[in-house]
């Protein structure tokens, strides 16, 4: 907040909430004493359609981001729907928010924030696998829009939208579903999604209010900023969990510091005699859970983190550079697109390469994130050609793709070979069996990549596992 100096109106809060077509049912008025009171409901199971809304700390909110299970949107969904609001749907017709969606949220978000250098944006969010995904922290940095999100196992203390918004938009959006099926005109019809963008805006105009989500900010502490908004009981069920480091090794020696440590831990003063209050705490301490072990399997944190900050690096941002042979790949790392250091460093390395030997050819090949990388590959030579023998076993390219196979007819006028294709075994590396007997396919010289030396096999087994080729390179690092 220093840093950035953000105004309030740029402060956003962003989540998900279902809407279902099966309310839940408010009270009933009833003769006292019945135990059983029946209400009306659409469905026994209906399906959920995700809003993802947006609010700033002013009290002001976007239209809203509606997720159908469905393949293809409807025009109909957004005529009862409010105001300029986005319908999106899933590719698998789940209903769910995916990072696909996500991206055209932020699309959708930009068009009705306008974020700029002069005025940036930051958004509050959660940790869910769709809100990091790379696309869209690279959608962020590029317009100025800074990705905060929630520490973990907090979003129900922190998250605005749950504190004050939410739960009044999920009792209109009842109340509206309960009309409907109590209307005459509806008697016996099961409630649709195509009928729940109307719910939606009648709820949605009446939940979205400044007196709504001005107190979601205040009581979260997001603004006016409070940093000692939580008290003290707030942190009490983390109390549990809340467990020493990892135990040493017990068959090394400890060492004086840790005796220390260790005494200090497990000593406690004497009580006073002045002492005359005890605490139900000390008669009946909270539940504690274990230590941590030093060979407990680890598993990647979800951290309290600004996603488009410099210190967090893109995974897909490591450019590789791979020289067909026996020595490992080189990789470079780019810390950001802009990365003239890197850059340098790659067009040497291609130079190299091409002046080192002849025959060797560049493929440019376009990645995931819309980088380029060069992926150097070396063909044999006219005088290699020549020493292939029938049965020998070549690493060759087939329509972009790498594989393995064996020569069963020699090269002819037209520079074409017959090969017998080899398939991978999933269970061991660098072994391939026969793919189908007795069928054979024409490969171009240049399409050769190298041949391939098959290493003996000196294990004791059944010709069931003794079948199949087992080669000396490690075929699965080139193949691609």
């Amino acid at each position: 907040m220093e840093k950035h100096k953000f105004r309030p109106e740029c402060i956003w809060n962003i989540d998900e909430t279902g809407c279902s077509t099966v309310q839940t049912p408010r009270r009933q008025l009833a003769k006292k004493g019945e135990k059983r009171v029946g209400s009306i409901v659409s469905h026994e199971k209906g399906s959920t359609i995700t809003l993802c809304g947006a609010v700033n700390a002013i009290g002001n909110s976007i239209p809203p981001f509606l997720i159908f299970p469905r393949v293809n949107v409807q025009e109909h969904w957004t005529l009862a729907a409010p105001a300029r609001t986005l319908c999106d749907t899933h590719p698998k017709a789940s209903g769910w928010m995916t990072s696909e969606n996500f991206m055209n949220f932020l699309k959708h978000f930009y068009e009705h924030t306008k974020p700029s250098k002069d005025r940036p944006v930051l958004m509050i969010l959660d940790n869910h696998a769709s809100h990091c995904s790379e696309g869209a922290i690279r959608f962020c940095r590029e317009n100025y829009i800074t990705l905060l999100s929630f520490p973990p196992h907090c979003s129900h203390e922190m998250q605005s939208l749950d504190k004050s918004v939410y739960g009044s938009f999920q009792l209109y959006y009842d109340h509206a579903l309960e009309m409907w099926c109590k209307d005459p005109a509806n008697a016996g019809k099961q409630m649709s999604i195509h009928s729940v963008p109307q719910m939606v805006s009648y709820a949605f105009s009446k939940a979205f209010t400044p007196a709504n989500i001005l107190p979601g900010f205040k009581s979260t502490g997001m603004h006016p900023m409070d940093r000692n908004i939580f008290p003290d009981h707030k942190f009490t069920p983390s109390y549990s969990t809340d467990r020493p480091a990892p135990i040493p090794n017990r068959d090394e020696p400890a060492s004086d510091s840790d005796s220390e440590l260790l005494q200090t831990a497990t000593t406690s003063p004497a009580p006073s005699k002045s002492d005359t209050f005890t605490s139900p705490k000390e008669i009946r301490p909270f539940p504690k859970a274990p230590a941590r072990t030093e060979d407990q399997k680890k598993i990647k944190a979800v951290i309290f983190a600004i996603l488009t900050s410099t210190p967090e690096k893109l995974s897909s941002q490591t450019v590789t550079i791979t020289a067909a042979g026996p020595s490992k790949p080189k990789k470079l790392h780019y810390d950001s697109d802009d990365d003239e250091e890197a850059n340098n460093v790659l067009e040497n390395i291609l130079i190299e390469q091409m002046e080192k030997e002849e025959g060797e050819f560049l493929e440019t090949i376009e990645h995931e994130i819309d980088h380029e990388m060069a992926a150097l590959r070396s063909s044999l030579s006219d005088v290699e050609l020549e020493t292939l023998r029938v049965g020998d076993f070549i690493f060759f390219k087939c329509n972009g793709k790498k594989s393995t196979g064996i020569v069963k007819q020699l090269m002819d006028g037209e520079g074409d070979f017959e090969i017998e294709y080899l398939k991978r075994c999933e269970k061991v590396k660098n072994k391939f069996v026969i793919f189908k007997n007795d069928e054979t396919w024409s490969l171009h010289k240049e399409d050769i990549i190298s041949l391939l030396t098959k290493s003996e096999n000196t294990t004791q087994g059944t010709r069931r596992t003794n079948s199949g080729h087992v080669f000396i390179e490690d075929i699965v690092k080139y193949a691609a």
